[in-house]
């Protein structure tokens, strides 16, 4: 299935015609890169011109097919895509050599059965619209060997048992840490990738199991690697292993002074998870019997609403079975 599901990506990525394909690229020493590739046509070549960053003239720089990388690009620098003495695009401003400033690191409940979330590491340098691209591994070893890829939470929600068939490694978002992953140790890594992914193939979701072991590769100018945490305890032994990330923050409820009504129900405020939570709303006066409700609330925020009243309302909501907060609510 993967095979085939990366073959139809290629493909995919075939039809695309050039006008649509991405050009500004980093190259493996943090460099720039311009692909052109792709973009050969006889007696029309297309032609890379660098403009400096004094607003000065452009410059010829390279032509196609071969792709175009510089090497040491000053700061400031823009490129332009010619073909016959027109401009066709221009890139985003060169900011100088990619430089790592400090690694990724990593936040949640961090244990067997608990959930983690890759927080981005700094960097400076590359295109002015570059962005981190994150997984999460969990390895046998401190050194980064013996590495497994974590489930995304809503395949696994805390308590993180037994991961639901079908689910895809955590890229970027909060994931689930199985049981069956005590006494490994967690690392994100975390590389830099241009924003312009025109014309590339998208990425194929790899299905969580144990059928992708890895070993953790050594930073690089693009790839930053998190220092270990663990080794990964119980929830009981876990607790330890707060002093090394903080948990994630406990949930946040803003209620309205004054209640808003929009189809046929009152909005009353808003919730705010940073994983997943099980929520218990009660709204009670106005003159009528307390209504209650219960929902799973996604990561984010998420909007409070009932049924529409009159009067002062109280208003109580839980989290994960705590108080988070009981005010009043005026609706009109």
């Amino acid at each position: 299935m993967l095979r085939v599901a990366l073959l139809a990506a290629a493909v995919a990525a075939l039809l695309v015609p050039a006008a649509a394909q991405a050009h500004w690229d980093l190259a493996s020493d943090g460099n720039p890169k311009v692909r052109l590739d792709y973009l050969t046509t006889p007696g029309h070549p297309y032609e890379v011109f660098a403009c400096p960053a004094d607003g000065g003239p452009c410059t010829f720089a390279a032509t196609g097919p071969a792709d175009y990388e510089p090497g040491d690009t000053p700061a400031g620098t823009t490129f332009e895509l010619r073909r016959d003495g027109a401009v066709l695009e221009r890139s985003p401003t060169w900011r100088g050599q990619v430089q790592r400033t400090a690694p990724p690191t990593i936040t949640g409940r961090l244990f067997a059965t608990g959930d983690a979330l890759a927080v981005d590491g700094t960097w400076t340098g590359g295109w002015l619209d570059d962005l981190s691209a994150q997984v999460l591994s969990a390895c046998l070893t401190p050194e980064g060997t013996g590495c497994l890829y974590l489930p995304q939470i809503q395949g696994c929600p805390v308590p993180c048992v037994d991961v639901t068939p079908g689910t895809a490694i955590s890229y970027g978002g909060v994931a689930g840490i199985p049981a069956a992953f005590a006494g490994r140790y967690l690392f994100v890594t975390e590389q830099r990738v241009p924003k312009d992914r025109r014309g590339l193939p998208m990425p194929v979701p790899l299905l969580w199991g144990t059928t992708y072991p890895h070993d953790l590769s050594a930073p690089s100018a693009l790839r930053a690697v998190s220092a270990p945490v663990g080794p990964l305890g119980t929830p009981v032994t876990g607790v330890l292993l707060d002093k090394v990330a903080p948990p994630l923050p406990a949930p946040t409820v803003t209620l309205r002074q004054r209640a808003l009504r929009a189809k046929g129900k009152l909005s009353l405020g808003r919730i705010t998870c940073a994983a997943p939570c099980k929520v218990a709303v009660k709204v009670s006066g106005g003159g009528k019997k307390a209504f209650t409700t219960t929902f799973l609330a996604k990561a984010g925020t998420t909007a409070i609403t009932a049924p529409v009243r009159r009067g002062n309302l109280t208003v109580r909501v839980h989290a994960d079975g705590k108080l988070i907060t009981s005010g009043k609510v005026t609706a009109r």
